[in-house]
């Protein structure tokens, strides 16, 4: 489904490895804009164009990716949330081309009130284990 934003309507697209969820593929595509990635270990290849210009993509990681692209909330909320879990997961930062280390915290539980009723439900943080600004809260169902 695709998303509206002011440059034009954006549509992603990952495939995730059966079992794991580590990201296989991504795509993006924006008005001019196309993004094609291919993960493979801790490699990340592809091309990134805007019209008929085209440029290479190629990182090394330093280890896999995880929870990166469309979906990544769904890949976090399959980890075994719990009372003071936490754990450290690779992304790619693709303005830079460089690696960039994500950490996931569990804050605790709440109850979670939403039209379909009320749930109970694991709070998360994601933020950057390397302080750069920013975070995520997520709520995800126990």
């Amino acid at each position: 489904m695709p998303t509206t934003l002011a440059q034009g309507d954006s549509v992603e697209h990952a495939t995730l490895e059966k079992g794991t969820l580590v990201p296989l593929t991504h795509s993006i595509k924006q008005g001019p804009v196309a993004i094609e990635l291919t993960f493979e270990g801790a490699k990340v290849s592809g091309t990134m164009s805007m019209g008929d210009k085209s440029r290479p993509v190629a990182v090394d990681l330093g280890g896999q990716a995880f929870a990166d692209g469309p979906g990544s909330d769904d890949v976090l909320a399959r980890l075994p949330l719990a009372d003071g879990y936490q754990v450290t997961f690779r992304n790619l930062d693709l303005r830079r081309q460089r690696p960039t280390l994500k950490q996931l915290k569990v804050l605790g539980a709440e109850e979670v009130k939403v039209a379909a009723g009320t749930f109970k439900a694991w709070k998360a943080e994601v933020t950057s284990a390397e302080g750069e600004p920013g975070s995520v809260t997520l709520w995800v169902a126990q």
